[in-house]
């Protein structure tokens, strides 16, 4: 495009249609620099394309606008997460949280308040990391949470029924020295 040849929303709504992610992307960081209308940037934000989406959240953290929220489905009222020892943790997540994954599987999240915990002890560690616990009352608050569709990406990972939170196994891979794992 010649560089005088001014850049319209519609051109720009044209090739955010486009199967490309590449063109999608592209046409979102060429309006950097103009005023957007919110319901435009929430359809960006919606895009199956996390590059697209991540354009779109660079357009609002450079305008001072709040991220809108994005979520691949919504979640049951409570979900359950395994933790250390077998146990279940429940929780729900906020209206206003982040959400991505299927209906079933592992999703994840960026805000949520632990309900109860299985178990008489109240308390539960993540099978992650056994520096985080989790108790009735506790709000989660993912700070680096990830909008892309990487099912192990930072968030408060979930399981949407309480059986498929039982079934989970989780498996660190532990490399060693020799590139095996431990």
């Amino acid at each position: 495009m010649p560089a005088n040849q001014e850049i319209t929303i519609d051109a720009i709504e044209r090739q955010l249609k486009d199967p490309s992610c590449g063109i999608r992307a592209a046409a979102l960081n060429a309006c950097l620099s103009m005023d957007i209308s919110p319901e435009v940037i929430k359809r960006w934000m919606g895009d199956s394309n996390s590059y697209v989406r991540q354009a779109a959240i660079n357009y609002c953290n450079r305008h001072g606008l709040p991220i809108p929220v994005i979520r691949t489905f919504e979640p049951p009222e409570i979900v359950y997460k395994r933790c250390c020892d077998g146990k279940i943790v429940y929780a729900k997540v906020h209206r206003t949280a982040h959400v991505r994954g299927p209906c079933c599987g592992r999703c994840r999240c960026n805000k949520a308040t632990i309900t109860d915990v299985s178990g008489d002890d109240k308390t539960a560690t993540s099978i992650y990391d056994d520096n985080t616990k989790y108790s009735p009352g506790d709000e989660v608050d993912v700070d680096d949470f990830d909008l892309s569709d990487e099912e192990c990406a930072p968030g408060f990972h979930f399981f949407c029924t309480k059986e498929e939170a039982e079934k989970y196994r989780f498996s660190k891979f532990v490399p060693t020295p020799d590139g095996a794992s431990a």
